[in-house]
């Protein structure tokens, strides 16, 4: 599933937010996944994703 995800964030603005809170919730393993999944909510934001921006409004400051 995480693999498809990543494959799907890639093009779809959508799947990049998706990616982002999943690993924000850990839900995927990985090393760096905080870091990570506020990068994916970036990218999302900057597609134009509102649901992307007020997430990463809502995160605590790193």
């Amino acid at each position: 599933a995480e693999q498809l995800l990543r494959r799907a964030a890639r093009i779809n603005t959508r799947a990049k937010r998706h990616l982002g809170q999943r690993l924000l919730e850990g839900a995927f393993s990985s090393a760096n996944a905080q870091e990570e999944g506020r990068a994916w909510l970036r990218k999302a934001a900057a597609a134009g994703d509102a649901q992307a921006k007020r997430l990463l409004q809502s995160l605590p400051p790193k």
